[in-house]
C-alpha cells in the first residue's frame, strides 16, 4: 500500500476506515434508544456479547493495520497498539452496557404498549375457556383487573389538605350600570379544597347599611388536571348589588364541612361601584350656527372621582374624528365609595361649514372602571387592569349645523347706463351664495366721497327667495350693496359698486345741396352728416321716386352704418328720374332702438348714363389657329356704340361696333401668332345722348400657346395583374390640366371607347387583359395630339395550382399506405406558381375508444410555408385511427392574401394502425408463493393460478397473433429473460414459473409485437409504493387501479412460533410467544378446560405476542399463518396450563372509601 499510494492518500484512507467503524457503533447505539427509526428489515434489535466481540475485533484489526503498514505520521509501536486496543475495549463495553439498558427499556415499553393497545390477548376470569378476539376489549393488566379474581374488597383512603382561597386574583375592579339589570361575577380562586364551597360575606351598600350573607354557595371550575383535592378551582360569586363585600369565613365540603379554610390575601374585601356615566347638558341639538362663531355647551359626569371622559368631534363629509379628553378631579376615600356628580362648560370655535357631531365615547372613574358605549370603538389607551364594561346604550350625541356666511356681488355691471327716454329698462343683476331667503340693501351715492362718508341719495331693501335678482335702475349714480343676510347668517358683499351714468339720445345734422345734371352718374348729390352720441351709428332714410306731376311713385327705406361722428353720403340712383330723400331715424350704442329725426329732406334729378363692363375678366388660353370670344354687359338706353382695342407685340387694333342687346359678343381671331393679347374697352355711349363710363373689369388677357397638348402610354413592356384585380396603365400628358383622354381596346367589338379625366401624370385602370390604345386628348383649353407609344399591353398572372403525388381512389381523393403508430409516413405535392408558397390544410382524425368503442373526431388547421415547387407533408402518426388531410387553399408570391388564396378540394387518406399494448389485469399486482409451492394470485386471478394479461390496440387495427417478451428478476440475482410466442387471443392466461429462492421477484413486460408487425416497447413500472402496501395491509380498496406492466412475486418461507413461558402458569400471568416470518400473523388457538373449546383466531403485527391469563384453563396454539398465506400446523398444539390464584379479603370483602385530614390515621383490616 505504501508503494502504490502517496502518503496523504494513505492517511485519508485510514481516517475513512476509523470514521466508518465509529459511525457503525454510534448508529447502533442510536437505534437502541430510538428503535422506531430502525430499518423495517432489521431482524433483531437485541444486544448480545457477540456484538461486543465483533466491535472489539474491528478495533483490533484497525490498530494492527496501523502497526503493520507504518503510514507516515500515523506510525505506532507495539505497546501503543496494545494500549489503544485496551482503551477501545473499555469504550466498547461502555457502549454495550448502554445498548443493553436501552434494549431492556424498549422490551418493557413494547409489553406495556401491547397490553394497553390490545396486543395482549386476554383470557377473562368471568368467561372461562373463551378468549376474546383482538377487536373486543381485553382484561388489561391494571390494578382492578389484576386483583379482581383473587383479592376481595378494597379500602380507599384520601388525605385531604386544609381548604385555601384567594379573593380577586386578577385585581380587576367591578361596577354595575344602573337600570341595566347587570350581574357581576366576583372571582375567587380556590387553591385547595373539595367542591362545593361556602362563603359568609359582610355586605355594605353605598348608603353605609351593613348586612351578613351566610352560606353563600359559589360555582367552581377546575383549573388543572391533577386530583381534584389538590387542584385549583376558579369560583364566582354572582351579585347585582353595588357595595363593599368582605369575606368573613370560607369552607369546603370535605369532612363534616364545618372546618373554616384559609383566605390567602392581605385584602379581604371586593368593591363594586356604580359604573361612571356622562351626558351632554345645554347642548342645543340641531342649532344652526355660522362660520367663525363660538358655541358653548356643557358635559355632565357621574361616578367615583377622578373621572375621565372621552368624546369625539366629527365634521360631516370628512373622515377625520377628533378625540378629546375631559378630566374631573376630586378626592376619593379608600374604604368608602364616594360618587360625585359634576359638570364642565366647553366652548368651541366653528371654523368649517358642515354638520358637526359631538359624541361621548367612554368614561373612566377613579377605580379603573371604564364604560364604553355601544356605538363606540374599543379604546386603545386603556390598560389590562381596567374593568371594561360595554354599555347597551349608545353614547350621548348632539349635532350643530355650521353654515357658510352668505356673499353677494354685481354679476354684470359693465356697459350699464341710464337711458333718458326709458329709465325702467336698465337692470343690474345681483348673485347670492348662501341659504335662501336673502335680505339685501342697495344704496345709491353720487360720488366716491359720499360712499366714504355714508351719504346716499336713496336706499332700497329687498327680500329675495332665489339666488339671483335684478335691481332696477331709476336714477344715475353709484349703486352699492350695503348689507346682506341669508336664512341663518349675515354676510359680505363682494362687489364694490356699480356706476350707472345718464346717457342722452343721439342727434344728427344734415348739410345737402341738390345737383341737377343731364346724365346720371356723372355727378350726384353728396350729403355731409354730423352726429352726436356714442358710435357706432345707424341712420335710416327714405328714397322717394316722384312722377312728373309731383306725386310719389315709390318709396324705399335704406340704412347706413356709420363708425364715426362725421360721414359723407353720395346719392346716385341707378335709374333716371326725380328723387326726394327724407331722414327718419338715428341710433347709437346706447339707444339701440333709435330716436326719430326732425324733418330733414332734399331732392335731385337723375338722368340715365350708359355703363359697360366685361362679364368675366378670367384670362383666356388658346392655341395657335384658335379664336377667342368676350362678353360685355351694358346698361342704360339701347342702342349703344362700343369701342375696343386689341394690343399684341406693340401693335394696336381699334374697332367700334353698335350693339342692340346686352350682353354684346366680341370675337377675336383667328389667332395665328403665339403670344399674349390684351382686349381693352375704350368708349361707350348711348346713341345721341349721354356718354357712358366703364366699370371693372374692362380689360381681358388672352394667352396664345404655340404647342398643343399631347398624350402617350409610359409602359415599355406588358403590365401584369392578378385575376380578379386590375392593371394600372401609366399615361404621360403635356399641357394644362385637367386632361380628357379617350381610349379603347384593340379588337373590341362595336368600337367601344372610354373617356377619362386625368391630372398631370396619372394611370388608366383596366380590369381585363388586352392591347389598349389612346384615341384622342384635350387639355383645359385646346384639343391635342396622340404621340408614340399610343398602345399598352395588359396581361393576367395565372393562379397557383397543387397536384397530390399519391394513389388516387376517386376524384380529388387519394390513399396512402397504412403504417403503424409512430412510424413515419408522408406525401408530396407538386405546386405551380411563384415562390414562396403558403399551404393551408385541415387534419381530421377519427379515433375509436378502446373501452367504449365510440368514435370521436378532431380537426386541426395547419399552415405551412415553403420555397420549393415539390413539397413534402409529414403525416402525424402519433395517434392511431383514420387520418384525412383536406387541402384548403394555396397562396404564392402574387396571390399572397387570404382573400386571393386559391381554394383546393383534395383529400388525402391515411390509416394509422395502433401499436399493441399488454398489461396485467386490474388488481393483479402481487403474486404470493410459499417456498416450493405453485404461485397463487393475491387478487383477481383464476382457479388454475394464472394471471390474466390483456392486449390492447384492437380498436386501432392491432390484431393477433402476439409475441410477448418479459424479464424475471430477483432482488439479489441476475435478470432472466422470457419470450411467450403465438398468443392468439387478446386475453391471455399466464402461469408464472415455480420459484426456488425466497424473497421478491419482479416480472416485467418489455415488448409486444402484433400480427401487423407493429411493436411497442413497454415502459417499466415504478414498483409498489408505501401507500399501496399500507392499503393492502389495512384492507382498504384503492380509488383507482392503474394498468400495470409488472407483477411482484413474493416467495416466503414457512412461519415459525416459539413459546417463552413455562408449561404451567397462574391466573394473571402473561404467556409470551415469538413469531418468525412475514407479519402480520393469524394464530388459531383454543382456551378452555383441558384445551377443549371453540377455535379462535387472532391477528397480530408484532413478532412478540402475549396472552393474559384471566382465568384457569388450558391454552392450545393450533395453527399460524403469515401475511402471504403460508402456514405452519402445530399438530397436537403447544399447550400451556393456567392454574387459579389464592384469595385475600379486605374489610370483609366490601369496597370502602374514607377521607381523612392531614395528621390523622385510618385502620384497614385484611
Amino acid at each position: 500500500m505504501s508503494t502504490r499510494l502517496d502518503h496523504p492518500t494513505q492517511r485519508l484512507l485510514a481516517l475513512v476506515v476509523f470514521c466508518t467503524v465509529f459511525a457503525i457503533k454510534i448508529s447502533r447505539l442510536a437505534i437502541s434508544f430510538f428503535p422506531k427509526y430502525a430499518s423495517p428489515y432489521a431482524e433483531n434489535l437485541n444486544v448480545g456479547f457477540t456484538e461486543l466481540g465483533l466491535y472489539c475485533l474491528l478495533d483490533l484489526a484497525f490498530f494492527c493495520g496501523l502497526y503493520l503498514l507504518k503510514i507516515p505520521r500515523l506510525r505506532i509501536s507495539f505497546c501503543q497498539m496494545i494500549s489503544y486496543c485496551l482503551i477501545s475495549y473499555f469504550f466498547n463495553y461502555f457502549l454495550f452496557r448502554q445498548m443493553q439498558v436501552a434494549s431492556n427499556l424498549e422490551i418493557i415499553q413494547q409489553i406495556e404498549k401491547q397490553r394497553r393497545q390490545q396486543h395482549i390477548i386476554g383470557l377473562p376470569a368471568a368467561q372461562v375457556g373463551k378468549v376474546p378476539s383482538q377487536s373486543s376489549i381485553p382484561v388489561l393488566l391494571d390494578s382492578d383487573a389484576d386483583l379482581s379474581s383473587h383479592i376481595l374488597g378494597s379500602h380507599r383512603v384520601q388525605v385531604l389538605p386544609k381548604a385555601r382561597c384567594r379573593l380577586n386574583p386578577t385585581k380587576i375592579p367591578f361596577c354595575v350600570i344602573p337600570d341595566h339589570k347587570q350581574e357581576v361575577n366576583l372571582p375567587i380562586e380556590i387553591l385547595k379544597g373539595v367542591p362545593p364551597f361556602f362563603f359568609d360575606f359582610e355586605f355594605t351598600d353605598l348608603n353605609g347599611k351593613t348586612a351578613i350573607r351566610k352560606n353563600q354557595t359559589v360555582s367552581a371550575t377546575l383549573q388543572s388536571t391533577a386530583a381534584a383535592v389538590n387542584s385549583k378551582h376558579l369560583a364566582h360569586y354572582t351579585t347585582s348589588d353595588p357595595g363593599i363585600y368582605k369575606v368573613l369565613e370560607f369552607r369546603d365540603s370535605s369532612g363534616d364541612g364545618n372546618e373554616p379554610g384559609t383566605i390567602v390575601s392581605s385584602a379581604s374585601t371586593i368593591l363594586i361601584s356604580r359604573c361612571p356615566s356622562s351626558t351632554w347638558i345645554k347642548k342645543e341639538d340641531g342649532t344652526n350656527k355660522c362660520v367663525e362663531e363660538s358655541h358653548e355647551f356643557a358635559i355632565s359626569v357621574k361616578g367615583v372621582a377622578p373621572l375621565s371622559v372621552w368624546y369625539a368631534r366629527r365634521i360631516q363629509g370628512t373622515n377625520v374624528e377628533e378625540r378629546i379628553e375631559q378630566v374631573f378631579e376630586e378626592d376619593v376615600e379608600t374604604e368608602q365609595l364616594k360618587h360625585i356628580s359634576c359638570s364642565k362648560n366647553i366652548e368651541v370655535k366653528l371654523d368649517s361649514p358642515g354638520t358637526v357631531m359631538f359624541k361621548i365615547l367612554n368614561v373612566t372613574d377613579g377605580l379603573n372602571n371604564a364604560v364604553v358605549y355601544s356605538d363606540a370603538k374599543m379604546p386603545d389607551h386603556l390598560t389590562k387592569k381596567i374593568n371594561l364594561v360595554r354599555s347597551t346604550h349608545p353614547g350621548d350625541t348632539f349635532t350643530l349645523h355650521v353654515n357658510q356666511r352668505p356673499t353677494a356681488n354685481f354679476a354684470d355691471c359693465e356697459y350699464k347706463v341710464l337711458l333718458l327716454n326709458n329709465p325702467n329698462e336698465t337692470m343690474i343683476p345681483v348673485e347670492f351664495r348662501g341659504t335662501p331667503p336673502f335680505t339685501a340693501s342697495v344704496a345709491v351715492f353720487e360720488s366716491q366721497d359720499d360712499i366714504q362718508s355714508g351719504k346716499f341719495k336713496s336706499a332700497v331693501k329687498y327680500k329675495i327667495e332665489q339666488s339671483r335678482m335684478n335691481v332696477p335702475v331709476t336714477k344715475e349714480g353709484i349703486y352699492v350693496l350695503t348689507e346682506i343676510h341669508d336664512k341663518y347668517c349675515a354676510g359680505n358683499a363682494l362687489g364694490k359698486y356699480c356706476n350707472i351714468p345718464l346717457v342722452m339720445p343721439p342727434t344728427i345734422e344734415v348739410s345737402a345741396k341738390p345737383i341737377e345734371k343731364a346724365c346720371v352718374g356723372a355727378v350726384g348729390a353728396v350729403v355731409n352728416i354730423s352726429m352726436t352720441g356714442e358710435p357706432p351709428f345707424e341712420v335710416d332714410y327714405d328714397e322717394i321716386a316722384m312722377t312728373a306731376d309731383g306725386t310719389e311713385s315709390s318709396r324705399s327705406r335704406k340704412r347706413v352704418n356709420i363708425e364715426k361722428s362725421r360721414h359723407f353720403i353720395s346719392f346716385q340712383p341707378e335709374r333716371a328720374g326725380f328723387y326726394k330723400y327724407q331722414f327718419q331715424r338715428i341710433s347709437d350704442k346706447n339707444y339701440k332702438e333709435g330716436v326719430s329725426i326732425p324733418k330733414i329732406e332734399f331732392t335731385q334729378i337723375v338722368h340715365s348714363q350708359p355703363i359697360a363692363r366685361l362679364q368675366s375678366a378670367k384670362p383666356l388660353v388658346r392655341c395657335v389657329g384658335d379664336s377667342a370670344e368676350a362678353s360685355v354687359l351694358l346698361s342704360g338706353r339701347a342702342p349703344w356704340q362700343l369701342s375696343y382695342e386689341v394690343l399684341f407685340s406693340g401693335k394696336k387694333i381699334v374697332n367700334t361696333i353698335v350693339v342692340e342687346n346686352s350682353p354684346a359678343k366680341i370675337n377675336i381671331g383667328p389667332l395665328d401668332v403665339a403670344g399674349n393679347y390684351t382686349l381693352s374697352l375704350t368708349d361707350v355711349a348711348s346713341v345721341g345722348e349721354c356718354p357712358g363710363t366703364f366699370k371693372e373689369p374692362s380689360e381681358l388677357k388672352i394667352e396664345v400657346r404655340s404647342q398643343r397638348p399631347t398624350a402617350s402610354f409610359t409602359c415599355k413592356k406588358p403590365i401584369s395583374f392578378l385575376e380578379g384585380s386590375f392593371a394600372e396603365l401609366g399615361v404621360n400628358v403635356n399641357g394644362i390640366a385637367p386632361f380628357k383622354v379617350v381610349y379603347g381596346r384593340d379588337g373590341e367589338t362595336g368600337g367601344r371607347t372610354q373617356t377619362i379625366t386625368l391630372d398631370r401624370q396619372s394611370n388608366i385602370r383596366v380590369a381585363s387583359p388586352g392591347s389598349f390604345r389612346i384615341l384622342s386628348v384635350e387639355d383645359a383649353h385646346c384639343s391635342g395630339i396622340v404621340v408614340s407609344p399610343a398602345t399598352c399591353q395588359a396581361v393576367t398572372i395565372p393562379k397557383p395550382t397543387v397536384q397530390v403525388d399519391a394513389q388516387p381512389i376517386s376524384q380529388n381523393n387519394y390513399q396512402l399506405a397504412s403504417v403503424c403508430e409512430s412510424q413515419p409516413q408522408s406525401f408530396h405535392l407538386r405546386v405551380t406558381g411563384t415562390t414562396p408558397f403558403t399551404l393551408s390544410y385541415t387534419h381530421k382524425l377519427v379515433e375509436t375508444s378502446e373501452q367504449t368503442g365510440k368514435q370521436t373526431e378532431t380537426e386541426t388547421i395547419h399552415e405551412e410555408k415553403f420555397n420549393q415547387k415539390v413539397h413534402r407533408i409529414t403525416a402525424d402518426t402519433t395517434k392511431p385511427g383514420t387520418h384525412v388531410y383536406q387541402l384548403n387553399s394555396v397562396m404564392d408570391a402574387n396571390y399572397k392574401t387570404k382573400e386571393r388564396a386559391v381554394l383546393l378540394n383534395d383529400d388525402v387518406h391515411l390509416t394509422v394502425l395502433s401499436k399493441p399494448g399488454a398489461y396485467f389485469a386490474s388488481g393483479s399486482k402481487t403474486i404470493t408463493q410459499c417456498l416450493g409451492s405453485t404461485p397463487t394470485p393475491s387478487s383477481k386471478g383464476t382457479d388454475d393460478g394464472s394471471i390474466i394479461i390483456n392486449f390492447t390496440g384492437m380498436s386501432g387495427g392491432s390484431k393477433p397473433p402476439y409475441q410477448l417478451q418479459a424479464e424475471l428478476k430477483h432482488e439479489n440475482y441476475e435478470v432472466k429473460p422470457m419470450t411467450i410466442p403465438n398468443i392468439s387471443t387478446s386475453v391471455f392466461h399466464f402461469v408464472p414459473p415455480t420459484l426456488s429462492n425466497t424473497g421478491k421477484y419482479f416480472l416485467q413486460l418489455l415488448q409486444v409485437v402484433d400480427g401487423n408487425g407493429c411493436t411497442r416497447q413497454i415502459e417499466r413500472d415504478a414498483g409498489f409504493s408505501s401507500t399501496e402496501i399500507g392499503n393492502k395491509k389495512s384492507g382498504k380498496k384503492e380509488e383507482k387501479e392503474e394498468e400495470r406492466t409488472s407483477i411482484e412475486v413474493i416467495v416466503s418461507d414457512i412461519p415459525r412460533i416459539t413459546p417463552h413461558s413455562p408449561k404451567t402458569v397462574c391466573v394473571g400471568d402473561l404467556l409470551s410467544y415469538s413469531l418468525q416470518g412475514t407479519a402480520p400473523f393469524k394464530i388459531d388457538y383454543v382456551f378452555g378446560p383441558e384445551g377443549k373449546g371453540e377455535v379462535k383466531t387472532v391477528e397480530v403485527a408484532d413478532p412478540l405476542v402475549q396472552f393474559y391469563a384471566g382465568a384457569a384453563g388450558e391454552l392450545v396454539i393450533k395453527r399460524v399463518v403469515n401475511l402471504l398465506g403460508c402456514e405452519v400446523s402445530v399438530g397436537d398444539g403447544m399447550r400451556t396450563v393456567v392454574r387459579e390464584l389464592p384469595k385475600a379479603i379486605v374489610d370483609g370483602g366490601e369496597d370502602m372509601a374514607e377521607d381523612i385530614r392531614e395528621g390523622l390515621i385510618c385502620l384497614v383490616v385484611i
